[in-house]
């Protein structure tokens, strides 16, 4: 409880002048917290006049004049302790001005801010705008064409003592007008840098100080210790403000490249580096680091908002809800209002992570239960609901994935990062214009660095399946025209280098897509990287056949493994550059080597459904049904609701000429699920492979009108390829197909509609892939 004997013993004190001592005795009455709301009106306007109180009485009207935008009487007062530092009176002056009309005290400031201003040249208007209201002000008016008049000074000497005169008078603006005129005439003068460099660091520019003191010392290199100082002083707020900017910019990890070395130095503010040090660690996920940190700083200054506000944070993020809630007394509510729903968020995080090393661990019903539980505990968290629907895609559940997502953006007025999951949700399954959608619903005010960064990395991307469709219709110039404009754009991450780049070898534009693919591996890889950023790079290297660059390019990125998801990550990628060049060489025909990169990628990783995905296309090349039929039943069994592992099984069928087993497989995804393009291009091969030629032109125009919907393009951009011309490079991923090659639109009237065959129970076979895996026959395959 306040005691109101001290309240009334710090007013006594402040109605005597002794705003010092009255703000130590509040703050005793306070128990060195915050002020209550009652008294922080009459605190803060007591402390505002002393040297380490205006900081505090700065900080705190600010945040109530934000929750009382309509209080005049907040906002002058505010407005009047801006006015008392140089460095904050401009704004000052701009909020009195605007209730100075109506209150005496704003009048009063507003008047006084102006006198007390150290404008420089291009700030008359500041009094041009008093002087039209209140025009017989004399003394205003005098410093309206004090600052107007011309400097008089004549010579270097009497030009840096008057600067000098003006900074010791406390006229940084008059000052810097005499300094600049002792620079023009001697701009080696290095009394002038140096007190020009002073005057800077005083206006928050300490850049410009840096830049000053540099030239000062290279002048007079027998006074660098008498600038050490100020050098030091002006070195730290460059590396300071740079770690700022790089905050706001979204780069946490440059951020605390930036602090670790100012932030444990001697400078006087280190503490303010710590504690930011501390907000760029939690960005970064590191909570545990990030809490030990903002302990540091709290042990020097317990009243630290910014310490407080920062560990709370990551104490839930750890979910030490009980230390969070000790903690959270130290802090105003209205501040603890930014974690609503925190301590649920926290419970629901661990939750998710839980289920992610689950599912990693190959136990995707534990890890399914898991999700449940943290859906329940936060049901409307979007990075919960979209780590849980990436899983269920990975597991070959699209609707239930797509369902679980769908909630989020029904609101009217979904939030910022209900969109922003949704959107990268449309981005893993390639509907661009749907994520570019998704974001253009999001303020612009809302919109992050890192928003911002994927809308662009999305536009492009779309651009690029665009592309991609444009040369499968025969607009084939135009298309790698269009892929060489993206390559030359520096804005690209390396994922998005990386796409680039397959599709212009998919293209066959080979040269092109290795030289963008190593000038990107060329610049080295940042220590914020991800694993996934490389795929698509490692992917052309090993589909190209430079096996070494590949493998240097795995070595490179084994410093970026910190937990088993980075590591089940560059697994992942090993096996995704294996299957690459095992498809290649399975479309060269060299079957006998294919199989020998599989079978050795398959001793390490037995249960990879991608290798062996790849291995069942590649008896299939070989003709080699049974073995492939069996492999895919494996997968299936595995993953019952993938359906791309459903039509690479049909595809085989349809090359067996088993057409009972492929309608079996596929008339399920046509009648009950959610058909693709790719579905109905099946159905067509299926139909045609049964002489169906009605039947096949339906089902191609079908898939022809899905897969424009999917790029975001209209049908008639479709356009076929020009007669003769050379086949896109087919992918070494795409299982194979039954040739399609020279297939047109029939003229003459379609067959009758093939009936399907009855549709018989599936047992699907819960086999593991035989401990030793019989080799291909050394056929050669034609490239299907």
């Amino acid at each position: 409880m306040i005691s109101p004997g001290l309240i009334a013993q710090a007013r006594s004190l402040a109605a005597v002048g002794k705003a010092e001592q009255a703000g130590q005795v509040y703050q005793q009455a306070f128990g060195n917290l915050p002020p209550p709301l009652e008294f922080a009106y009459e605190y803060y306007m007591t402390v505002a006049g002393t040297e380490r109180g205006w900081q505090i009485a700065r900080d705190g009207l600010a945040s109530m004049a934000r929750r009382a935008p309509n209080d005049a009487g907040i906002q002058i007062a505010y407005g009047q302790v801006l006015t008392y530092r140089e460095v904050t009176r401009r704004e000052g002056i701009a909020l009195l001005a605007r209730y100075a009309g109506r209150d005496e005290t704003a009048l009063k400031f507003w008047r006084s801010g102006l006198l007390w201003l150290e404008a420089q040249a291009g700030e008359a208007g500041l009094y041009e705008d008093y002087l039209k209201a209140y025009p017989d002000d004399a003394e205003v008016a005098a410093a309206y064409r004090k600052l107007t008049a011309p400097v008089t000074a004549d010579t270097t000497e009497h030009a840096f003592m008057l600067g000098l005169a003006a900074i010791n008078a406390g006229k940084l603006g008059e000052a810097e007008d005499y300094l600049d005129t002792a620079l023009r005439l001697d701009p080696g003068n290095a009394n002038a840098l140096a007190s020009l460099a002073s005057l800077r660091l005083r206006q928050g520019r300490p850049g410009d100080a840096l830049a000053l003191l540099k030239q000062a010392i290279a002048a007079a290199p027998d006074r660098r210790a008498e600038f050490a100082q100020a050098y030091d002083s002006a070195a730290f707020l460059v590396t300071y403000q740079s770690a700022v900017a790089a905050m706001k910019a979204g780069h946490p990890a440059r951020a605390e490249q930036l602090l670790r070395p100012i932030a444990y130095g001697g400078n006087k503010d280190r503490r303010n580096a710590l504690a930011l040090l501390g907000d760029a660690l939690a960005k970064q996920g590191k909570d545990a680091e990030a809490e030990k940190v903002y302990r540091q700083v709290l042990q020097g200054n317990p009243g630290s908002r910014q310490a407080l506000l920062g560990l709370y944070g990551v104490l839930i993020r750890q979910n030490k809800v009980a230390e969070a809630n000790a903690l959270a007394a130290r802090i105003p509510a209205q501040d603890r209002a930014r974690f609503e729903g925190g301590v649920d968020a926290a419970e629901a995080g661990r939750y998710r992570s839980e289920a992610e090393r689950l599912a990693l661990a190959g136990q995707p019903d534990a890890a399914s239960a898991v999700y449940q539980k943290a859906l329940a505990t936060d049901a409307g968290n979007p990075w919960v609901r979209l780590s849980y629907a990436r899983f269920l895609l990975r597991q070959g559940d699209s609707a239930q994935a797509q369902g679980l997502m769908a909630p989020l953006t029904a609101p009217a007025a979904p939030g910022a990062d209900a969109l922003y999951a949704a959107a990268l949700f449309a981005v893993d399954q390639n509907r661009f214009q749907e994520a570019i959608a998704q974001v253009n619903r999001i303020p612009g005010p809302q919109r992050t660095p890192a928003i911002t960064a994927f809308a662009r990395e999305i536009t492009v991307r779309h651009t690029i399946a665009q592309a991609r469709a444009a040369f499968d219709g025969g607009n084939r110039t135009q298309a790698i025209a269009a892929m060489r404009s993206l390559a030359a754009r520096g804005d690209l991450s390396p994922a998005t280098r990386g796409e680039l780049a397959s599709a212009l070898y998919d293209m066959g534009d080979t040269e092109a897509a290795l030289a963008l693919a190593r000038t990107e591996l060329a610049k080295g890889i940042p220590a914020g990287g991800q694993v996934s950023d490389y795929a698509a790079l490692a992917a052309v290297l090993a589909r190209s056949g430079n096996d070494a660059e590949a493998g240097a390019l795995l070595i490179q990125l084994q410093p970026l493994v910190k937990s088993p998801s980075d590591q089940r990550g560059l697994q992942d990628l090993r096996n995704s550059m294996t299957v690459q060049r095992a498809g290649q060489l399975r479309l060269e025909g060299k079957l006998a080597p294919a199989y020998d990169l599989l079978a050795q990628a398959l001793r390490s990783d037995p249960n990879d459904p991608v290798l062996l995905a790849e291995l069942a296309n590649l008896y299939a090349a070989g003709k080699m049904y049974p073995e492939a039929t069996s492999l895919y039943d494996g997968l299936m069994a595995r993953m019952p609701n993938n359906q791309t592992m459903v039509l690479q099984a049909t595809n085989v069928a349809i090359a067996s000429g088993d057409y009972g087993r492929a309608h079996e497989l596929l008339d399920p995804l046509l009648d009950g699920g959610q058909p693709t393009a790719q579905t109905y291009f099946v159905a067509g091969q299926l139909a045609r492979a049964e002489g169906d030629t009605g039947g096949a032109i339906e089902a191609l125009e079908h898939a022809r009108s899905l897969r424009a919907q999917e790029l975001g393009i209209a049908e008639t951009d479709m356009v076929a390829p020009p007669a003769g011309s050379p086949p896109p490079r087919r992918h070494p991923g795409w299982p194979p197909t039954p040739s399609a090659a020279g297939w047109t639109r029939a003229r003459q009237p379609p067959l009758p509609r093939h009936r399907r065959r009855p549709r018989r129970q599936m047992q699907w076979s819960t086999c593991r892939p035989p401990t030793r895996v019989p080799r291909p026959a050394p056929v050669r395959a034609r490239p299907p």
